[in-house]
This record gives structure tokens, C-alpha cells and sequence, in this order.
């Protein structure tokens, strides 16, 4: 399993919404209510719930999101900022 799905960073990469749940690393990407939506693991009702809201949003409601999930990518998951932390981590010992 992976902590923090790369699909979900992917998606988030190129403008696609992510729902989801508070699953392992999830909640480490997907900041509920600003840059997707997160539901309870293994809760059907809340994620139906969350995907009828969510299918009821206007692009102006959307556009924020999208825009920070975007955003929380590109600088905390990019491979030169992930090499910087490394470097300082291996450095450090």
C-alpha cells in the first residue's frame, strides 16, 4: 500500500478534484475542505454524501480547490524539494 497515493498526487497536479478518505498518508496530501474532500474510511454513505455535494458545486466554488491542491504539489511533492529535505536529513546524521 502506498502512504500517499500517486494517483491522488496526479490528479491534483493537473486539476482534477480529489475525494477521498483518512486513510494512511492521505490527510497528509488532501487537505479536507481546501484542497479536496476527505470522508471516513470505509464509510459508504459519508463518501456518497460527499460526492453528491461535491457533483453540486459551480466551477467558481471549484476553482479555489483545485487551484490549492495544485499549488500543495507543486511545493511540498516536487522531486527537487523532496532531494532538498533528504540532503538536509542525511547532513544532519
Amino acid at each position: 500500500m502506498e502512504g500517499i497515493p500517486v494517483a491522488l498526487m496526479e490528479a491534483m497536479a493537473v486539476g482534477i478534484p480529489v475525494v477521498s478518505t483518512l486513510h494512511s498518508g492521505i490527510p497528509e496530501l488532501v487537505e479536507a475542505d481546501k484542497s479536496g474532500w476527505l470522508v471516513p474510511e470505509n464509510d459508504a454513505r459519508a463518501l456518497a454524501q460527499r460526492l453528491a455535494a461535491f457533483s453540486q458545486l459551480d466551477t467558481d466554488e471549484l476553482a479555489p480547490v483545485v487551484k490549492r491542491a495544485r499549488e500543495k504539489v507543486e511545493h511540498d511533492f516536487n522531486q527537487q524539494v523532496i532531494n532538498r529535505e533528504l540532503a538536509s536529513l542525511l547532513q544532519a546524521l
